[in-house]
């Protein structure tokens, strides 16, 4: 096989590989978990001590927003912001038309959250916190960040393409010793 047919070959192979993993993280989880808003990374220090900037959170879907309680940690949507706002519930108001409401704060804030929180808002709840993996996160986000990941996925396809070339010098090297091995032996 040419040079270029095994490079367009590794090539194909990363492409898929980053494709699958892609899937994974996007839809499998998104399906796994119930929210749209799997993972989000803490900006913050709204949330200390309980959460730091850079921790990575796993967030898991409300199927039932009257499940939760005061003390759950919700990712929601803000109008204030443009990013999803990770504070702690201190109030759920149940109302007699069966609505739920919930006052929001951060640990951190000297004052609750302006307005209330409702079921349309929230994307999920925090499942599990994950201590700086959040800083990679953000890392590849950024123009660096993807020009790195570029150059590792072109790298990881050079280095498969030199190691298959020596592979196949080796193997040809081996086959002429045991040719001349032969030779002798007659």
């Amino acid at each position: 096989m040419s040079l270029g047919k095994r490079a367009a070959r590794n090539i194909a192979s990363v492409v898929l590989l980053a494709a699958a993993v892609y899937l994974a993280t996007n839809v499998l989880i998104v399906y796994a978990l119930g929210t749209k808003t799997p993972f989000t990374v803490v900006t913050s220090g709204s949330m200390r001590p309980t959460l730091k900037e850079g921790d990575l959170l796993i967030v898991r879907g409300v199927r039932s927003p009257s499940a939760l309680k005061e003390g759950d940690i919700i990712v929601f949507r803000y109008k204030f912001s443009d990013k999803p706002v990770v504070h702690r519930i201190i109030r759920v108001i149940r109302t007699e038309h069966g609505e739920v409401y919930f006052q929001t704060k951060g640990d951190a804030n000297p004052a609750p959250d302006a307005g209330y929180r409702t079921a349309r808002d929230i994307l999920g709840v925090v499942a599990v916190r994950i201590p700086k993996l959040g800083y990679v996160f953000w890392f590849f986000h950024t123009t660096e960040g993807r020009v790195l990941a570029v150059v590792l996925i072109a790298g990881i396809v050079v280095w498969s393409i030199i190691g298959e070339e020596r592979e196949k010098e080796r193997k040809a090297e081996h086959g002429e010793e045991a040719e001349a091995t032969a030779d002798l032996n007659k």
